[in-house]
Parts: C-alpha cells; structure tokens; sequence
C-alpha cells in the first residue's frame, strides 16, 4: 500500500514536471492523470479485496480448527460419560433390587440368601468404581473446558446431584450395617428400608436421565448443524421429572455453588 501511494507520488509528480517543462500539453497532462488515477484506484480495490479474501479465509480457517476440537472434545466426553453412566446403572441394579431379594429370603430362607456382608461388599466395591468414573467424567470435561464452556453450569448441576447421591449411599452404608435382618422383617423395618433403597434407586435413575440429557445437548450443538438435524430431548411421561436443561438454570446453579463453597468453608473452620 505505501510502495503503491510512494509511486503514484512520483508519478504525479513526474507529470506536473513534464508539464511545467512545457514538454507536455494541459490536455496530455489531464489524459495521463485521469489514467494513471483509474489504474491507482483499481490497484487499491484489488488490495482492499485481497486483504478480506485472505481475512475471510483466516476466519475460515479458525472456524474448521474450532468445528475440528469441538468434535474431538465430544469424542472423549461421550467416552467419560458413558462409563460414568455404566457406574452408577450398577448401583440403580442394586439398590432397586433388593427389596425383592429380602422378599424372595423372607419367603424361602432356605433357598434365597441375603448375605448383608457380600452386600455391602458389592455396593462399596461399585461405589469405588462409580467415584472413579465420576471423577474421569469431570477431568474430562475440565480438559476440554474451552470447547464446552458454554455447558459448564450442566456440568455443575450434575456434579451437585452426584455428591449428594453419594453423601445419601455413605448414610445408606451405615444404616445397613446396623440394621439386623430378622428386625426388617417387621413391617415398619422394610417399609423403612424399602424407601431408603427406592431413593437411592430413583436418585441413580435420575442422574442417568440427566447424563442422557447432557450428552444430547453436547450432540446437538456439535454435530446438529452439520448434519442439518437434531437429536429430539427426552421426554419424561411424568411431568415432576424435569430435563437438565429445565432444572439446571445458570443463575440458579451459580448461585449453588456458592452456597456450597461457603458451606465448605464453615465446616473447616
């Protein structure tokens, strides 16, 4: 630009030299500027296009790069999660089971074992498993943070409900340890039980839903505008289960998390 202005400088003023050296006539002089002007004028819309096809092209460029780590963002993400919601499907086995399997003891003693020890075993050992995934699940995510910031207060909403669902199957762990297998066969005992395991079972179930629902949500907006469709969200035939997207409001998840940290903090001092 500056080498171009530099010329045409030098040659207006060649020209007026020229002209005032008597060696170029007023019409030749007006003829060779209006030229040299057009050509001037034409070079700069030339550059001026040149710089937004290369500007263009640069932001073309970064939107492929972006498209391209967001996909590979969604890869590992899908991964994490699919294990995490293995995990925690193991313990919705559990514990929505066995209620049926003291009924199944009560019935045939004989046959059916409820053996509180091998149960505790198996709900520790898938609670280790649950933890590691969850936590794979998070670093995952916090890896890839750049790519899904736009999602994080999901993230913070499922992280939440997983620390308290598994605050709830520490205070589980203790009440069974406790409690005697001949006492739940008294009514109130099993009625008892039955709504600790159903919570529990409900609570994993829900955590799952809302997996599902974040996966969906990452999904869409990844891939939904290159494949020029949608994967539909979940629709819960009860209306009291909600989506993510319907219980986890950013303002409202913000303002959770606060109130956790500062609860956190209480309990150090």
């Amino acid at each position: 630009m500056i080498i171009t202005i530099l010329l045409a400088i030098a040659y207006f003023g060649g020209m007026l030299i020229l002209f005032f050296s008597g060696i170029l006539e007023t019409k030749e002089l007006i003829t060779n500027l209006t030229i040299a002007f057009g050509w001037i004028v034409a070079l700069l819309i030339a550059i001026i296009h040149l710089r937004k096809a290369r500007k263009d092209n640069q932001l073309l460029k970064n939107d492929e790069i972006k498209k391209k780590l967001e996909i590979e963002a969604f890869k590992e993400i899908n991964r994490a999660l699919y294990k995490f919601s293995s995990k925690i499907g193991n313990l919705y086995i559990i514990f929505s089971s066995l209620p049926r399997k003291f009924d199944l003891y009560k019935e045939n003693p004989n046959i059916f074992k409820f053996d509180k020890i091998k149960i505790s075993q198996e709900i520790l050992c898938k609670g280790v498993e649950l933890s590691k995934a969850f936590a794979d699940f998070i670093l995952t995510i916090e890896s890839n943070e750049i790519t899904v910031l736009k999602f994080d207060h999901y993230r913070k909403y499922i992280h939440f409900i997983m620390e308290d669902f598994r605050e709830e199957v520490g205070k589980f762990e203790m009440y069974f340890t406790k409690v005697e297998i001949n006492k739940l066969i008294d009514k109130d005992a099993f009625s008892e039980f039955k709504s600790k395991c159903n919570l529990l079972s409900e609570n994993s179930n829900l955590i799952q839903c809302y997996l599902f629902d974040y996966r969906i949500i990452l999904m869409n907006y990844v891939l939904g505008e290159i494949f020029k469709s949608y994967v539909p969200e979940r629709k819960p035939k009860d209306p009291s289960f909600k989506l993510l997207s319907e219980v986890a409001v950013k303002e409202e998840v913000e303002k959770e998390e606060e109130r956790r940290i500062n609860a956190a903090i209480k309990r150090k001092k």
